[in-house]
């Protein structure tokens, strides 16, 4: 529990960080983005129960995985970031490459299910998947608390 309680107090500490306006000109982002990660890394540790030796093993392959999944996001959102989404034909590309962003998310996580697997027990991979959803759902929803104050 305690472990918890220091994790949610990093989380919540790097989203006021994050959300604070026009990102864009912010100077530190890159450093708000290393503590949220930070803050992430220590989050999957406790989730996963990694040992020091599977943690040694682990987080450069993560973070492989990690850059390659950036990656194409920001592909894929960069290409539609300022698209009118109303025009048809924008619409029905968007639907085609947001299919084709989901495949090659898969093939990226089917690419990097054998290296986890030589490092982490199946188990513990099956947590991960579920452990990143969570810490998604938590930044959102920090995110959305505090886009709501600073709209109060």
């Amino acid at each position: 529990m305690k472990h918890i309680s220091i994790i949610l107090l990093l989380i919540a500490i790097s989203i006021a960080s994050l959300a604070q306006p026009n990102r864009k000109k912010n100077p530190n982002r890159q450093e708000q983005l290393e503590k949220v990660h930070a803050v992430k890394v220590s989050y999957l540790s406790d989730r996963l129960k990694l040992t020091s030796k599977q943690a040694e093993q682990f987080w450069p392959v993560y973070n492989e995985y990690e850059s390659e999944m950036q990656e194409i996001r920001k592909k894929y959102f960069q290409k539609y970031k300022d698209a009118d989404k109303k025009n048809d034909e924008v619409a029905r590309n968007l639907i085609d490459d947001n299919l084709d962003f989901q495949q090659d998310a898969l093939n990226i996580k089917r690419k990097y299910k054998e290296r986890f697997l030589s490092v982490i027990s199946s188990e513990q991979l099956v947590k991960l998947n579920a452990s990143e959803k969570e810490f998604n759902k938590l930044i959102q929803h920090r995110l959305m608390k505090k886009r709501e104050k600073m709209q109060d």
